[in-house]
């Protein structure tokens, strides 16, 4: 059985987390990306970026453009 997860809460959680975040998702994936670019913009140290042309899997249909972003991800200053 499912748990129901408040979504109020889900984002007062997400607003603590110390953690850098990078969301990474394929422009032509057919889920939306409202979810991750949302989470993104509540995350305090957090990015979101769309692969373009990559579809549910950027890290197989785009693995240099999704090395890339991590690398420049890891790099960046906070």
């Amino acid at each position: 059985m499912a748990e129901y997860v408040d979504d109020e809460a889900v984002a007062d959680e997400a607003a603590r987390c110390p953690v850098p975040a990078l969301f990474l998702h394929g422009s032509e994936d057919p889920r939306p990306a409202d979810g991750a670019r949302s989470l993104a913009g509540i995350v305090p140290h957090a990015r979101f970026t769309s692969v373009a042309g990559a579809g549910h899997l950027p890290w197989v249909e785009h693995p240099d453009v999704v090395h890339r972003e991590i690398v420049d991800f890891l790099s960046a200053k906070p």
